[in-house]
């Protein structure tokens, strides 16, 4: 029984990958070519490319770092309550009381954090036009320091 399970799927294996690489022959070597080079010749991602001037890409670099120097250490003390409430969780015997506060600092600078967040962003678009995107979840730096 066993070696007839074995056959089965090593031939169904075998012809799966026989069928694609036919497949792939059967494709002509003009279209390979050509959705390599569609491919090649995709830009990057950039975010305000064709929707602002060098100008105004300047000016938004200038909001953006200013909100990151004010972030900064809103985002470090964000951090170091948050390991304060793990320590405080891990203490055996302690009472809500004492967490409460804790986690109303943590709710304090979270409102903080978002504040100044929604100023930037207003300000952006009053004087640029343009919403800022939400950050990028792999490549942000301001996502990477959020904690």
């Amino acid at each position: 029984m066993t070696i007839k399970r074995f056959l089965l799927i090593n031939t169904l294996a075998l012809s799966l990958g026989v069928s694609s690489m036919a497949a792939m022959a059967a494709q002509p070597a003009s279209e390979k070519i050509a959705t390599l080079s569609a491919q090649q010749s995709q830009p990057k991602h950039h975010r305000w490319g064709g929707l602002l001037t060098q100008e105004q890409r300047a000016e938004l670099k200038n909001y953006m770092q200013s909100m990151r120097q004010k972030m900064t250490p809103l985002v470090k003390e964000k951090k170091a309550l948050k390991l304060q409430l793990m320590g405080k969780i891990a203490t055996p015997g302690v009472q809500w009381d004492e967490i409460s506060k804790l986690v109303d600092q943590i709710n304090a600078n979270n409102a903080q954090m978002t504040t100044l967040y929604a100023q930037t962003q207003l300000q952006v678009f009053q004087k640029l036009g343009v919403l800022l995107p939400p950050p990028h979840k792999h490549h942000s730096r301001w996502h990477k320091h959020m904690g």
